[in-house]
């Protein structure tokens, strides 16, 4: 694997965690307006926003995110 396509390899997954990341954040946003902040699932996808939220400052710190790129 070359530097370009490692380069790649890690653009392709940070875009695709901070996807992950947006659609949790609306779905947790749903469930907190239905009054469900106690289920299985809510819960679930906060432990799930944490890790992603890590992964995305860790981006950050090394500048491999887009927001670190002046995109």
């Amino acid at each position: 694997m070359t530097e370009k396509d490692r380069l790649c390899a890690f653009e392709k997954m940070y875009c695709e965690i901070y996807e992950l990341y947006e659609n949790g954040r609306k779905e947790i946003e749903d469930l907190k307006a239905q009054n469900k902040e106690k289920t299985y699932r809510f819960k679930e996808l906060a432990g799930q926003q944490l890790l992603r939220n890590y992964v995305i400052k860790l981006y950050e710190q090394y500048g491999l995110s887009e927001k670190q790129k002046g995109r």
